[in-house]
């Protein structure tokens, strides 16, 4: 089985290559990340290690319990990464547009998903610190997206919403 992480590029922007409409996986940065862009959602939760982030509305240190949430074609990278390790989590602008089309509505989600990232100085980008405990729930329910990755989407879509919407809930 395949755990590398279902993501190609194409013309400088990174896409899911597996039709799937999340993603979740660790990824440790042992070096520098290059500045790039994505065609779908993420949501970077610092899990070890640090670096700086580096985007449109600046540089910013991250440490465990940082979490970056960052919009479609919103370029980002890592520098100074030391033992840097993120689990991403990435999902469709499709996903966001028709399951949770109803966050638009509630008043943090709506800022966490859809306001938030776009007001001033955001660009694009969200970030937050977590709590320990907090972090720990999200690990919980990212681990629980990444086993979904291999079992069928008919079967197990349902699922796959309801721990990002539990994700959702914890941020």
């Amino acid at each position: 089985m395949n755990e590398d992480p279902p993501i190609g590029i194409s013309h400088g922007l990174f896409h899911l290559t597996e039709h799937m409409p999340a993603y979740a996986g660790k990824y440790m940065h042992r070096w520098d990340s290059p500045v790039h862009t994505h065609s779908f959602f993420e949501v970077a939760f610092a899990v070890s290690g640090k670096a700086t982030h580096r985007c449109l509305p600046g540089r910013q240190d991250m440490v465990p319990g940082d979490v970056v949430l960052l919009r479609p074609g919103v370029w980002h990278g890592y520098e100074e990464c030391q033992g840097f390790e993120v689990y991403n989590c990435c999902f469709t602008s499709e996903l966001l547009r028709r399951e949770f089309a109803w966050t638009r509505q509630d008043p943090l989600l709506g800022y966490l998903l859809w306001a938030g990232p776009y007001t001033p100085p955001g660009r694009g980008v969200l970030t937050i610190s977590l709590p320990e405990v907090v972090l720990r729930n999200c690990l919980t329910h990212l681990g629980a997206l990444a086993e979904l990755r291999h079992r069928p989407l008919a079967l197990y879509r349902a699922d796959i919403i309801g721990h990002l919407s539990l994700l959702f809930g914890q941020l």
